[in-house]
């Protein structure tokens, strides 16, 4: 047992663990919110963003993004950069952010959005599969018009 434990009150322990345990909900809460939002990075975190001289990405700005306050604002957010700028691990490290907060979060590559719309429409399921993208709080939108739409 831990000597550190020893010292401590019934109420403290009882209250260490109470705190452990709200703990471990919440990070399955989150866990689960990460699977729900289908990342194709689920580990993209605004931690580990490169932040390059040639970018004008800032830290300060991507702070004031991972609070989701624009979420919050109904406001949108849209990323600029070339091929090969790191748009997509920024976006998802952004909807992981936001997972961290419990929002609901989906992230879709556009052609896939597509596909699943088209292939719902054939089963006579679209209103579903609408509902299904309008659903969560964040929608992120990847390889925006990147690629062929079917």
């Amino acid at each position: 047992m831990d000597e550190g434990m020893d010292s401590l009150t019934f109420e403290e322990k009882v209250g260490l663990c109470i705190e452990a345990e709200r703990t471990a909900r919440e990070d399955r809460k989150i866990q689960k919110a990460v699977r729900a939002a289908r990342f194709k990075l689920p580990g993209a975190c605004i931690e580990d963003i490169a932040y390059l001289p040639d970018r004008t990405l800032g830290r300060d700005r991507i702070a004031r993004l991972a609070s989701c306050a624009w979420i919050a604002a109904n406001e949108n957010l849209v990323i600029l950069s070339e091929s090969g700028g790191g748009k997509s691990y920024v976006a998802q490290a952004l909807g992981n952010a936001a997972c961290r907060k419990l929002l609901t979060v989906r992230y879709v590559r556009l052609n896939d959005m597509f596909r699943e719309l088209n292939i719902a429409r054939s089963e006579g399921a679209l209103y579903d599969a609408i509902d299904a993208f309008s659903g969560p709080r964040l929608l992120i939108l990847d390889d925006f018009l990147t690629t062929p739409i079917e």
